[in-house]
């Protein structure tokens, strides 16, 4: 695949991943019981839960309506999701693709068992956060939390190294500002883990910016607007 034809190829799945953050958006539930978790949407704020107390009042109390909304609502789009891995998976591979193209450094392929590291634990990810909706206050609610944890911030570390990565590739080529704006998921991971009620929206922020300078930068190299 020719550069051109791989950023081209990678703008599409880079509009489609973020068209698929629109669907899971709607999908997903947009209010709490609580507003303790109303940093993040809660199917987020249910990632970076670290307590029973957290749970709770992400899915309110155990029989009434609005948990078995919230519950439909989750398990909905933890299916859905499915989906935008494999979207964002052939963004972010064919943006080092391109670079690779670029460069002709081999390099780049390096980050191909990262993203595929990332998949792996967002799919377990996503089986966990499944078993909690069903049961947010069941007996194995402990272990599915140190579950969720440790797949959760393996997959958010992992996107910011990719980030960063990312932010290498720009670096290299000059493009100081475009670089800048992909280091900052790495350096919000630790505040990000220390304190997850009040960071840890920046590191998905963070995250979020970097793939739109990615699509950005895929755009201009596709010349798809030319």
């Amino acid at each position: 695949m020719k550069e051109r034809q791989a950023f081209l190829v990678c703008t599409i799945a880079g509009l489609l991943s973020f068209g698929m953050v629109g669907v899971l958006l709607v999908i997903y539930p947009v209010r709490v019981p609580s507003a303790e978790t109303a940093f993040l949407p809660p199917a987020l704020a249910l990632q970076f839960a670290t307590s029973r107390q957290d749970i709770l009042a992400i899915f309110g109390a155990s029989g009434s309506a609005e948990r078995q909304a919230i519950t439909q609502s989750m398990l909905m789009g933890n299916r859905v999701d499915y989906g935008f891995m494999a979207i964002y998976a052939v963004f972010l591979a064919l943006f080092f693709h391109g670079q690779r193209l670029k460069t002709d450094l081999r390099a780049w392929w390096t980050v191909i068992p990262m993203i595929a590291l990332v998949l792996v634990f967002d799919a377990l990810e996503n089986q966990v956060l499944s078993h909690i909706s069903l049961s947010p206050d069941g007996p194995m609610l402990g272990r599915q939390l140190l579950e969720m944890q440790l797949f959760s911030w393996a997959k958010w570390s992992m996107l910011a190294v990719i980030s960063a990565v990312a932010a290498m590739a720009f670096l290299a080529r000059g493009a100081f500002v475009l670089g800048a704006l992909c280091l900052p998921p790495l350096l919000l991971v630790l505040p990000a883990y220390q304190s997850p009620g009040t960071s840890a929206v920046y590191l998905v922020l963070g995250v979020g910016l970097s793939w739109i300078v990615m699509l950005a930068h895929a755009i201009k190299r596709s010349q798809l607007l030319n």
